[in-house]
């Protein structure tokens, strides 16, 4: 086990987003956003929420037959719909 101990960890855990070097700040989820919230310009689509995204993947493998194997593929398939680019 290393150095790291529990209260450094619980310490990480509870640190803000950190600022990007144009003052914006980084959420890990949606990318670069700007003070109010908005996405910044130029910033990729958010990502759609994962929960939603596995729900409907999962329905892909069921209509699918459970076969394994296509996992990505369903996964790629159901984000696509979710953004609506399909």
């Amino acid at each position: 086990m290393g150095n790291t101990s529990k209260k450094s960890i619980a310490r990480n855990a509870a640190r803000p987003a950190r600022r990007t070097r144009r003052g914006g700040v980084e959420n890990a989820m949606t990318g670069p956003v700007t003070d109010t919230g908005e996405p910044a310009p130029g910033a990729p689509p958010s990502a759609p929420a994962p929960e939603e995204v596995a729900q409907l993947a999962f329905q892909f493998f069921a209509d699918a037959g459970f076969v394994h194997g296509h996992a990505l593929d369903h996964w790629l398939r159901a984000e696509s719909e979710i953004r609506g680019e399909s």
